[in-house]
């Protein structure tokens, strides 16, 4: 039987239609998947973006980020985290937070996680990194917030500068205080040191009356010499005062501070014994100041003194004079120092040492860490006015048990400076039957009248009246005639200045002589050598008094 080929009809031509279909099928699927994966190509590109624009900004935000657990292992750090960290070593997967940070802030870093993991809301605080440098200190400001699990999330802020500035704040909002609280002091010592002064000069004068009369009848006077000495006594009790208040005048002269230096060294080591050594370190060049050299050398004396009794089993005191450079303008204790070269004195012992609370209060009068009856407590207030009066200041560091570091800066001295000229009262002995006519002007009635009876017992004229209004009135009668005018200084209505230059425009060939229980420092010399007048500071002892009124009126005749 014969087989037939079959045919390519109908068949046939539906076939190759369905194969076309399918090719454009396939060409237009592969269109689309090429589409897709280009769609794929560009999301995962941008994704790559997006990620490397994450890690960018995460690595070098401003702000440090980590991931930790609630014990304060690290998962993960961003760059700036790991800077921030680095400052107390590597850190890696394997840190904890607590390596870093100083015992105080560890235990800091303990509750604050405990709070994190309670509270819906970021928690803070302030930590401090251990760090290697002594001087610079570290903060974080660490935000906190708990995630699902035990996973935390921590934002990190350097806060170091803002620590720095409310430190210095700080210190200078206590300087300030401790700079008001001196002034209050200067002030209520020079108001007590003047109201004692009147008051030992009336019992320093009837006492020498007294004195004066019982030896005259030939009668014991001991017990009123006790009396006068007490009194005596008390009167260099206000000579410090006045000295802390910087009320006294200075008789500066140009001098190298290192001669001063060295001469402290030489007393000092002849006071001390044998366990304590003494050195002495002073500059190679000169250190120029114009000073009164018997103050500054007291001040030195008074701090060494200080020092060995700070060495009660011995050690070591190092007295230097050199120049330093100041490179700020810094508020010390109260004084301001501008930027410059000073020149410094600086007295450091390896003794006691002081807390930090005694150091707050070390130059205030009347406070002192010795035994009842060791001390005024007046011996380092006195050294704290007579460097304040120098325009300079001084600065003190310690550490208890371990000594303490005194450091006293000066104003470095013009060379072009002349030395300056100190005018004194030539000695002449009191004689009695005295001839002369004073006018005696003083408020405070009790001196007013012991010293009238004093001047009218050695001869002269006294009229004396109670103020400066009075005096003034009484000059500008013109019905008197004197030859000297002895007025205190400081004086209500009108003070002893204004008498007496209503005194010199009536008299003027004749002396003027100033009384101050405020200290001599109270009326300038300039005014003092313009009026060719002499100042007396209270209490004033009767045969002082008599001697200097004989002088001044033998001057002028």
């Amino acid at each position: 039987m014969e087989r037939r080929p079959i045919s390519a009809g109908k068949p046939e031509h539906g076939g190759s239609v369905e194969l076309r279909r399918m090719l454009e099928d396939l060409k237009q699927h592969q269109c689309e998947l090429q589409q897709q994966n280009e769609e794929l190509q560009r999301t995962h590109n941008e994704l790559n973006k997006a990620t490397e624009k994450f890690r960018d900004l995460w690595n070098h935000a401003p702000v440090g980020y980590v991931s930790h657990d609630c014990n304060g292992q690290i998962l993960e750090a961003n760059e700036r985290a790991r800077l921030m960290l680095g400052a107390g070593g590597a850190v890696d997967e394997e840190s904890t937070l607590q390596r870093f940070l100083t015992p105080h802030s560890r235990q800091v870093l303990r509750q604050h996680l405990w709070m994190a993991a309670e509270a819906d809301n970021a928690v803070a605080a302030e930590l401090m990194l251990e760090s290697t440098s002594q001087s610079v200190q570290c903060w974080l400001r660490m935000e906190t917030t708990s995630s699902s699990g035990d996973e935390f999330r921590s934002a990190l802020v350097d806060i170091s500068a803002l620590k720095r500035a409310e430190a210095e704040r700080l210190e200078l909002a206590n300087q300030l205080r401790q700079s008001q609280k001196m002034e209050v002091l200067h002030e209520l010592s020079a108001g007590i040191a003047h109201d004692f002064n009147n008051i030992l000069q009336v019992v320093i004068a009837y006492g020498e009356l007294v004195r004066t009369d019982l030896a005259a009848d030939g009668k014991n006077t001991s017990d009123i010499q006790s009396l006068i000495s007490g009194a005596e006594r008390g009167a260099d009790l206000t000579r410090r005062l006045l000295a802390f208040s910087r009320k006294s005048s200075l008789e500066a002269t140009p001098t190298d501070l290192r001669q001063i230096v060295t001469n402290a060294a030489t007393v000092v080591k002849r006071t001390v014994d044998e366990t304590i050594q003494v050195v002495a370190n002073t500059a190679s060049d000169p250190v120029p100041v114009e000073v009164d050299a018997t103050l500054i050398e007291q001040a030195v004396m008074n701090l060494c003194l200080n020092a060995r009794d700070a060495m009660p089993q011995g050690g070591k005191l190092t007295i230097r004079a050199h120049q330093d450079e100041v490179p700020n303008e810094i508020l010390v204790n109260g004084c301001r120092l501008a930027a410059g070269r000073y020149a410094v004195i600086s007295i450091s012992d390896n003794g006691l040492g002081m807390k930090e609370a005694v150091v707050e209060k070390i130059f205030e009068p009347f406070f002192t860490t010795k035994k009842v009856g060791s001390g005024t407590g007046l011996g380092l207030s006195i050294v704290y006015g007579v460097i304040r009066q120098h325009s300079g200041a001084i600065t003190v560091q310690s550490v208890f048990q371990r000594g303490s570091k005194f450091q006293i800066f000066l104003p470095l001295a013009d060379a072009k400076l002349a030395p300056c000229k100190v005018e004194t009262t030539p000695h002449v002995e009191p004689v009695r039957n005295q001839d002369g006519a004073i006018l005696l002007a003083e408020d405070e009635a009790s001196i007013r009248e012991v010293m009238t009876k004093c001047l009218q017992l050695a001869g002269y004229r006294v009229r004396s009246v109670k103020d400066g209004r009075e005096a003034i009135q009484l000059l500008s009668e013109g019905d008197e005639q004197f030859d000297l005018l002895l007025t205190d200084a400081v004086m209500p209505n009108a003070s002893g200045k204004d008498v007496c230059r209503v005194f010199q425009s009536h008299f003027p060939s004749s002396s003027v002589m100033f009384l101050t229980g405020h200290g001599d420092g109270v009326i300038d010399r300039q005014f003092l050598a313009q009026n060719s007048a002499t100042l007396l500071t209270k209490p004033v002892q009767s045969d002082v008094l008599l001697r200097a009124v004989a002088s001044s009126i033998a001057a002028n005749l």
